[in-house]
């Protein structure tokens, strides 16, 4: 199991034995080769990111995503309910999460689309 994170501080005290951290930022293309993993999990990636980013952000995950097994699985998580329940703040909030959520969705679904194709 990997784990990346742009921060130098990795947990040491919570790290299980088949666990190692990377340090990354996915800004940039991640050092991992193609074949490397057999399930990609993302989760709220959306949050820590500027809207004008994504484009190069996906495109970098795209990259990532390369590094999965010929038989890949991957996991954009943010669900319609935990969208919905996220949507009970501010308008102005809510149009915001709203620009991110969207743009997720849709690469989620074109990931889908292509992953069904290569099955």
């Amino acid at each position: 199991v990997v784990g990346v994170d742009i921060s130098p501080y990795q947990p040491t005290t919570i790290k299980p034995k088949n666990f190692e951290f990377v340090m990354a930022n996915v800004e940039e293309r991640l050092p991992f080769d193609d074949n490397t993993f057999d399930f990609v999990f993302q989760r709220y990636l959306v949050f820590g990111l500027s809207k004008e980013n994504w484009p190069q952000i996906l495109s970098n995950l795209t990259s990532a995503y390369s590094s999965l097994k010929p038989v890949l699985t991957k996991k954009l998580q943010v669900s319609d309910e935990e969208y919905d329940e996220l949507t009970k703040t501010s308008l102005k909030e809510v149009v915001e999460f709203n620009s991110y959520y969207q743009i997720v969705r849709v690469y989620a679904r074109e990931w889908i689309f292509k992953s069904q194709k290569l099955l």
